[in-house]
């Protein structure tokens, strides 16, 4: 059997197996649920109906159902599903990737670049979230963060060592300070430095950016079609960030009690 075949015989059988053992614990709350309940979650299991777009129950019904394991994990397993369905349907080089124990992290990737990332409230994560990241060149946005970045520059360049030649009993508490104050200043010069570097040293998307840039569209559109999303509808404030490699902006675009999507616009 080719190693390519292989892999595919694998995934079937994990997720076949997957399925069996859920569809056999929803039977063991034969006694505490309802045979309506029951066929709900076998429904939710099957992927017959997509959780983030169904009106089944009402907020208070869901607040008291997330209380069940089994309703949690089908739920997992729900979102998981339908993200695998998008993205097969689209180019075989996307990955699932970065999984973690039980569906509660993973991401969807293409050569790399992170398009979906999804994480599960838990004790790291607040809230249960799936995140677009929709990739756009956009040389006014870069030129923008070129002149934060010049303006920041400018005022680390100005900013004097406030402890020195300021004690004139000098000690070891000191001299350590002063030692963490110039690491942290250089620091973060080289990294404002970088930054400018490589935002200016950016040029057109090469050819397999722009196929990245293509397919975030399509996995954003496909969201878009899916959940009836309007991003004029969300009155989010848009977070603005960047780093040394692109400028972000994230925005929830919709708010549901099991998962809230975002959309991060990462522009090159």
């Amino acid at each position: 059997m080719k190693v390519q075949q292989l892999k595919m015989f694998f995934n079937k059988v994990i997720k076949e197996f997957e399925i069996e053992k859920l569809s056999n614990e929803i039977k063991e709350y034969e006694g505490i649920c309802n045979r309506e309940l029951l066929d709900y979650f076998e429904a939710l299991l099957f992927l017959e109906i997509n959780i983030l777009n169904d009106k089944t129950y009402n907020q208070e019904q869901i607040e008291k159902l997330k209380q069940l394991e089994i309703y949690r994990r089908v739920v997992k397993y729900n979102i998981y599903g339908y993200i695998k369905t998008y993205i097969e349907k689209m180019d075989k080089k996307l990955k699932i990737t970065k999984f973690e124990e039980n569906l509660s992290q993973y991401s969807v990737t293409y050569k790399g670049q992170e398009l979906i990332e999804v994480f599960f409230e838990n004790n790291k994560v607040k809230e249960t979230m799936i995140e677009l990241n929709y990739i756009k060149e956009n040389i006014e946005k870069r030129k923008n963060a070129v002149d934060i970045i010049l303006y920041e520059l400018e005022s680390e360049l100005g900013d004097k060592n406030p402890y020195h030649q300021k004690y004139k009993k000098r000690n070891f508490d000191i001299e350590e300070i002063e030692k963490r104050w110039i690491i942290n200043y250089e620091t973060s010069i080289e990294k404002l430095e970088n930054m400018l570097q490589i935002l200016n040293s950016r040029d057109e998307l090469n050819k397999e950016e722009k196929k990245i840039s293509e397919l975030s569209e399509d996995i954003y559109n496909e969201f878009l079609n899916e959940y009836n999303l309007y991003e004029k509808k969300s009155r989010q404030k848009t977070n603005i960030d960047f780093n040394e490699e692109k400028i972000q902006e994230k925005k929830l675009i919709k708010h549901h009690q099991l998962a809230n999507i975002y959309k991060t616009t990462i522009y090159y």
